[in-house]
C-alpha cells in the first residue's frame, strides 16, 4: 500500500545543546477515504499489521565553537509496523542523514 499525503508542519525555533536529544511528538492522521479506496489496505488489516512510512526533514543553523554558523538539514525516514489488533508498534526501523 502506498499513500503519500504531504503534511508540512512548522515547529517553533529553539536551541539544542551538543549531545542533547529533544523529543518531537507527531500525530498520524488516517485519511479513511483514501484507505477505503486502496485494495491493499484490506489485506494489510486482515494480516494484523499495517505498514507505515514516515519522513521528516528539519533544517536550521548550527554554531560551531560559537564562531562559525552554518545551515544544516537533518532527515529521518522510518518504516513502522503497526499491530492493528493490539494497537501497538511491533517493529520500527529508522535511517538518519545530516547535511551541512
Amino acid at each position: 500500500m502506498t499513500l503519500t499525503p504531504n503534511f508540512t508542519r512548522r515547529i517553533p525555533a529553539g536551541e539544542i545543546s551538543p549531545g542533547e536529544t529533544i523529543g518531537l511528538n507527531t500525530t498520524l492522521t488516517v485519511l479513511a477515504d483514501r484507505l477505503i479506496s486502496n485494495s491493499d489496505v484490506y489485506s494489510d488489516i486482515m494480516s494484523g499489521m499495517l505498514p507505515v512510512r514516515t519522513y521528516t526533514k528539519i533544517s536550521g543553523r548550527v554554531s560551531v565553537l560559537k564562531i562559525f554558523k552554518h545551515h544544516m538539514v537533518s532527515y529521518s525516514s522510518c518504516d513502522i509496523s503497526l499491530n492493528v489488533v493490539n494497537r501497538t508498534i511491533d517493529n520500527s526501523k529508522c535511517t538518519y542523514k545530516t547535511k551541512l
